[in-house]
């Protein structure tokens, strides 16, 4: 996941160039193909340069142009730059899904928020909300009321009415989440017994339950962080494991190297993600005990990155 270290002086012609053209084509209504070529460009550049030197050019070059206030007609740009705490926040992540009303933006703010919708990092949380209510109308089928584990979990969207009636009269889900606005909107939402919504950190949660009892059949987290991958290899996804049941699966996030609009994200939206590749996926799951099978892949947009593991019976 290294990174070439070209100079700032030398890429920052043909970035100014990229953001008065984006800024030309947008006010044209030329919209898809100036936010393509930005994109492009600043994947470009993310990649030719050091972190630092990546990190100045956003401050000098892209967060100055007037390019960036135009952008904020999108609601989901305004969100990211202005309205989250931190990270993925829960309304955010509800733009990404589409089920956030936002309020009127005009015909430009539209087609903007449309075409970061599209985004591989975007489409891919959608994807995957649309995986995780497959594999829990599967665990419906086979299992007799399964428990299930949901870590940063944001408003649970994935989970509706209809959803938790398939999971039977048995089931439980615990959903985990450190922000408490997002917990309290759960409970909101779904007036259910069998669903526990719990403030906490998700590594933290993950470490304080008591390891010994193992009840959980799936445990999933699919909410890109910027929880670094040595805290994740070290804690989290470990920590998540120890508490499958034998037979249990455990489905894991991260934001996927390599990623198209990763520049995007960074310099536009201010969202910062923690990264992982295969290969380094791979050495976290090859590093947990009592796994009987894994797989890791990418979602088919490419925006992020998956295990899947299976406790040994």
């Amino acid at each position: 996941m290294g990174r070439r270290t070209e100079s700032v002086l030398g890429l920052a012609p043909q970035l100014g160039d990229v953001l008065d053209r984006t800024h030309t084509r947008l006010h044209a209504g030329d919209v898809a193909a100036g936010m393509w070529e930005l994109t492009s460009e600043l994947a470009r550049v993310r990649a030719a340069l050091a972190p630092a030197d990546w990190k100045k050019i956003i401050q000098r070059i892209v967060r100055t142009h007037s390019l960036a206030d135009t952008i904020l007609a999108s609601p989901l740009a305004r969100r990211a730059q202005f309205g989250r705490r931190a990270g993925t926040d829960a309304i955010l992540m509800d733009m990404m899904y589409g089920t956030h009303e936002a309020a009127d933006c005009g015909a430009l703010g539209e087609a903007i928020y449309a075409f970061e919708r599209e985004l591989p990092t975007i489409a891919g949380v959608r994807s995957a909300s649309a995986q995780i209510r497959d594999a829990l109308l599967h665990f419906a089928t086979e299992r007799c009321g399964p428990r299930v584990l949901v870590l940063r979990c944001r408003h649970l969207r994935e989970l509706d009415v209809t959803t938790l009636a398939r999971l039977g009269e048995d089931a439980q889900v615990v959903a985990v989440d450190p922000d408490p606005d997002c917990i309290a909107s759960i409970r909101r939402r779904l007036l259910d017994p069998r669903v526990h919504a719990v403030c906490a950190e998700p590594h933290e949660f993950a470490t304080r339950v008591n390891r010994t009892c193992r009840r959980f059949d799936f445990i999933y987290q699919i909410v890109p962080s910027a929880m670094g991958w040595a805290t994740a290899s070290r804690i989290a996804l470990p920590a998540a494991f120890s508490l499958l049941r034998p037979g249990g699966t455990l489905l894991f996030a991260a934001a996927a190297a390599g990623r198209h609009d990763a520049g995007y994200l960074e310099a536009i939206l201010e969202l910062w993600l923690a990264e992982c590749d295969e290969g380094t996926m791979s050495r976290v799951v090859s590093g947990i005990a009592e796994c009987a099978e894994s797989a890791i892949y990418r979602d088919p947009h490419g925006g992020l990155l998956f295990a899947r593991l299976v406790r040994r019976r």
